[in-house]
């Protein structure tokens, strides 16, 4: 996004509304966000795929609606979309990933699934005109998949936003007396490390009860809500 604002070109980004909790139409960094109300969970399986096609189809009628010159389709979810915006268009489509194997976090029986899941997603995404993912495992995969033009795009920050080393003095407050801060940030997967952070967090706070805090921001997977409310 950062490379195409730098070029002075528009950008629209279209979004689904899962929870609808968000408003329809808003301004993003510049740029202009709208959104269909749809409820959906993510990763819910079949159950899903009724809202799954009217996802697509409001998408796509928003990308119909307007003249763009390319369209970027981001998440397995909405892979189907990709020969659609293709045909019905005409437009070249950049798949992005993003997630690795957002449905290997799956239990029980929808696993069996799993093999059609990857089919679909293997099919579609051979049908792009481009691949973007976040690390070299994914980018094996679709190029052993016969995927065209894989790009590896981190979610780290840019170059010129990184630092070569922490400031001089930065850890002399908790050495003070100031608290001892574990934080999180991201959507939690079951098998992620949260026990780990909370073992780590939890011996600190036998030793400094009233300076150890820990803050939790994102999203927890769906599938893992119940025993995550349980930790």
């Amino acid at each position: 996004v950062t490379g195409v604002q730098t070029c002075a070109l528009p950008i629209s980004v279209f979004a689904v509304n899962r929870e609808l909790n968000l408003p329809t139409d808003e301004m993003d960094f510049g740029i202009p966000v709208h959104r269909v109300p749809i409820q959906s969970k993510s990763w819910g399986g079949p159950k899903n795929f009724l809202n799954f096609r009217k996802m697509h189809n409001a998408l796509l009628h928003c990308i119909k609606s307007q003249n763009f010159d390319a369209v970027k389709i981001i998440g397995q979810d909405l892979a189907p979309m990709i020969p659609a915006v293709q045909e019905k268009c005409k437009l070249p489509v950049i798949f992005d990933a993003h997630e690795p194997q957002i449905y290997g976090f799956w239990t029980g029986p929808r696993r069996m699934l799993l093999p059609i899941i990857y089919a679909l997603e293997k099919r579609y995404s051979k049908m792009a005109q481009a691949v973007q993912i976040t690390g070299n495992w994914q980018k094996n995969k679709y190029e052993t998949w016969g995927c065209k033009d894989v790009t590896i795009v981190g979610n780290q920050p840019l170059w010129d936003e990184r630092i070569e080393s922490f400031p001089n003095g930065k850890y002399d407050g908790i050495k003070n007396g100031d608290p001892i801060i574990f934080g999180r940030l991201g959507t939690v997967y079951k098998g992620t490390g949260l026990h780990e952070l909370l073992e780590a967090f939890g011996t600190i706070h036998k030793k400094y009860p009233h300076r150890a805090k820990l803050k939790l921001a994102g999203k927890v997977a769906e599938y893992y809500e119940d025993e995550f409310n349980k930790t």
